[in-house]
């Protein structure tokens, strides 16, 4: 995407003001209102409430199945079973040099055994043995030709089971997948 991934969110956000929508930015949410089975409204944790003809929700379903944003609203969404769930994610960040290896902003590393690591992580719910990681080195441009010196901010990604919730990580399991 011209601009990267921002460029979607931000491209979303004018066409929904263009469209008469507002946005809401820093402003956490307690709970949603309900009106004849409509989403009517949005109460903020610091009590305001903001009135709604409609209301576009940009967060994790789950969230709403469980409740945390209001019981009213649990039956707008099924509840997914952890089975059913896509990946998760084990993240690092870092402020460290880099070297010894090509890096542009976005720069993956992929397990030698890609089947391996999804059975790890979807039939085994494990870490992966050997996993994939995705780097993305946030003071580089695109294609990694901006050399930088000295440390530099860096989100580093592993693939995850989703069951955290049901089975927590051990920080045994953790620090070997990180020392991997």
């Amino acid at each position: 995407v011209e601009g990267g991934m921002h460029r979607i969110a931000a491209s979303m956000a004018a066409l929904l003001q263009k469209l008469g929508g507002q946005i809401r930015y820093a402003s956490p949410v307690a709970r949603l209102q309900l009106h004849q089975g409509r989403v009517s409204g949005a109460i903020l944790e610091n009590g305001e409430t903001l009135d709604c003809a409609a209301l576009v929700f940009n967060g994790d379903t789950a969230a709403l199945a469980n409740g945390l944003l209001g019981h009213e609203v649990r039956r707008a969404v099924a509840v997914t079973p952890a089975g059913a769930r896509s990946l998760s994610a084990l993240t690092w960040n870092l402020v460290t040099p880099a070297q010894g290896f090509p890096l542009a902003r976005h720069t993956v590393f992929f397990s030698g055994d890609y089947t391996a690591e999804f059975k790890d992580i979807l039939q085994a719910n494990n870490l992966p043995r050997d996993p994939t990681v995705y780097v993305c080195a946030h003071d580089r441009d695109g294609d990694g030709a901006s050399a930088v010196t000295g440390a530099e901010r860096l989100m580093c990604l592993v693939n995850a089971p989703a069951t955290a919730d049901l089975r927590p990580l051990s920080q045994a399991d953790i620090a070997a997948c990180q020392e991997r």
